[in-house]
C-alpha cells in the first residue's frame, strides 16, 4: 500500500512533534514515522528538560530565550489542544558557580548582555544565604572517586557564580511531547507507531518517498522528508547517502542522570526550585516538585565519553558514572545523602563535535535534517517547528541556504538568527571544553 504526503518525519520526539505542528498548522499534510509506541517515548522522555539561556553563540542564546517565554505562555504556543493535560513550566532560577577558569561561560555572559537577558554576579556570600548548604571551596579539576587526590581542595575558594533569574524545566518531557502531537492532530497532521523506516526513495537528486516495515504501509511518496530520528539520526542519513558534504555530524553518546532525596540545606527556602550548574565539581543538579533531586554530569575530561554506535545495545542500568557524579555532587553539598541502591535513567544523546545541533537542508533535495541536539535542545522544543518550516519553505522556494543563509526573526522578542549557525557545513570546534551548549 501507497500514501502520499506533503512531508514526511522520522521519528516522534519533541523535535518531531514540534515541527509537525508547525507543518500542519501551515496547511502541510504531514506524517510522522517512529519504531516505538508513542511519542516522547524515546530519548525525550529522559531529558532533564532544563530551560536555560547561556550559551555559547549569539543565535543559540537568542532562541533559547525566546524558547523560555514560549514555554511560558504554553497553552498560546499550542493553539489548538488535545485532550492530555498540558504540561507545566517551572520557573527555577538558574545559578552558574564560578570557580574564574571558564572562558564559555564569560563569553556566554556578553552574549546575555547584548540580548538585554537578566544575569547578575554573585558574590559568596549571596550564595552561601541562597545555598547555605554549599561548600564554596574548588575542587577543580573535576576527579574521579578512585583518584587518590579525589576530594581535596585546590586550595582556590570559588568566586560566587553568575545567577540568570529566567530559568526553568519541565517536570515531564514526554508529555510536553504528547501535547505537541495532539495539537497537530488538531491541525491534521497524522503519527504512525510501531512503523521503521527501511529506506529513502529518491529520484533524479531528489527524495520522493520512504520505504516502510511494521505496518500496513510498506511506503510513502512525499517531496519532503524531515530526519529528526535523534541516536538514530546517522542511519538514517546513511540510508539518504548525504553525509558527504556534512562537515558537522551527530553520534550517540550515553548520560545518566542521577534521582536522590532532595538535601535539606540545599536553599534556604525548602521549597524553592532551583537549577546549578557546577562546572568545577563536573555535575548539574536541579530540583523537583516533590522532594527529588536530579544530577547529572557536564562531561569533564576525567569522565570518559562512551559513544554508542549501534542504540539498541544501550545498557540502561545505573554504572560507576553515577557514582562519580553523585560523589561530586555531594562534594559542593555535604547534607546529599547517597542511597545504597542507584536510581536514575540513562540514555543516548545525539552528539555533534561542537554540542551544538542541525537544523539544515542536505545536498539532497527535500531531504532535511534536524538532528545532533546534543541533550540541550528541549528548551527549545516550542520553536524548532517553526525553524524547520521556515527554512524549508526558503529552500523549497529555491533559494540557496548554503551560499545566502535563511534568517528568522523570533516572533516574541524580535531577536534575529542567523541559521547558518546551525548548518551542516559549519567550522566546529571540537570538544565541550570550550562550548557552552
Amino acid at each position: 500500500m501507497n500514501q502520499s504526503y506533503d512531508v514526511a518525519i522520522i521519528g516522534a520526539g519533541i523535535v518531531v512533534t514540534s515541527t509537525a505542528h508547525a507543518m500542519a498548522k501551515a496547511g502541510y499534510s504531514v506524517i510522522c514515522i517512529d519504531p516505538l509506541p508513542a511519542a516522547g517515548y524515546g530519548s525525550t522522555s529522559n531529558s532533564s528538560a532544563i530551560v536555560r539561556t547561556p550559551y555559547s553563540t549569539l543565535d543559540s542564546t537568542a532562541l533559547a530565550w525566546e524558547s523560555l517565554q514560549q514555554w511560558r505562555q504554553w497553552r498560546t504556543c499550542l493553539g489548538e489542544i488535545g485532550p492530555s493535560p498540558l504540561v507545566e513550566f517551572y520557573e527555577a532560577g538558574m545559578l552558574y558557580l564560578n570557580n574564574g577558569h571558564d572562558e564559555a561561560m564569560e563569553n556566554s555572559l556578553s552574549h546575555l548582555t547584548s540580548l538585554n537577558i537578566p544575569w547578575t554576579l554573585w558574590n559568596n556570600e549571596t550564595v552561601a544565604h541562597h545555598f547555605p548548604g554549599f561548600d564554596m571551596v574548588s575542587f577543580a579539576p573535576p576527579k574521579r572517586p578512585d583518584h587518590p587526590d579525589f576530594g581535596e581542595p585546590s586550595g582556590v575558594t570559588m568566586s560566587g557564580g553568575y545567577w540568570t533569574p529566567d530559568a526553568g524545566y519541565i517536570s515531564d518531557p514526554a508529555q510536553a511531547a504528547q501535547n505537541l502531537k495532539e495539537s497537530a492532530e488538531c491541525y491534521g497532521a497524522q503519527f504512525m507507531f510501531h512503523t521503521k523506516v527501511c529506506g529513502i526513495q529518491q529520484d533524479n537528486g531528489r527524495v520522493t518517498g520512504l520505504l516502510l516495515e511494521g505496518s500496513n504501509v510498506t511506503e510513502l511518496s512525499c517531496r519532503i522528508v524531515v530526519n529528526a530520528a535523534g541516536p538514530y539520526s546517522t542511519v538514517v542519513n546513511a540510508m539518504a547517502n548525504v553525509q558527504s558534504d556534512m562537515l558537522v555530524q551527530g553520534r550517540p553518546l550515553r548520560q545518566e542522570t542521577c534521582s536522590l532525596q532532595r538535601p535539606e540545606s540545599f536553599t534556604r527556602i525548602t521549597d524553592q526550585k532551583a537549577i546549578v550548574m557546577d562546572t568545577d565539581a563536573g555535575v548539574y543538579y536541579r530540583t523537583e516538585p516533590s522532594n527529588k533531586f536530579v544530577v547529572g554530569g557536564t562531561e569533564p575530561a576525567c569522565d570518559p565519553l562512551e559513544w554508542i554506535d549501534e542504540p539498541e545495545t544501550l545498557n540502561k542500568n545505573p554504572t560507576d558514572n553515577w557514582t562519580a557524579q553523585v560523589y561530586r555532587a555531594a562534594l559542593r553539598i555535604p547534607s546529599l545523602s547517597i542511597p545504597d541502591r542507584a536510581s536514575g535513567v540513562a540514555d543516548l544523546y545525539d552528539v555533534t563535535q561542537d554540542w551544538t545541533p542541525i537544523y539544515d537542508r542536505s545536498c539532497l533535495d527535500g531531504f532535511y535534517m534536524a538532528v545532533g541536539t546534543s541533550g540541550n535542545q528541549f528548551k527549545n522544543g516550542p520553536m524548532i517547528g517553526s525553524i524547520m518550516k521556515t527554512l524549508i519553505e526558503y529552500c523549497e522556494s529555491g533559494s540557496d541556504h548554503d551560499s545566502h543563509p535563511c534568517h528568522y526573526t523570533l516572533p516574541l522578542t524580535g531577536n534575529r538568527i542567523n541559521l547558518a549557525t546551525f548548518s551542516r557545513k559549519r567550522t566546529a570546534t571540537e570538544g565541550i571544553g570550550n562550548v557552552l551548549g
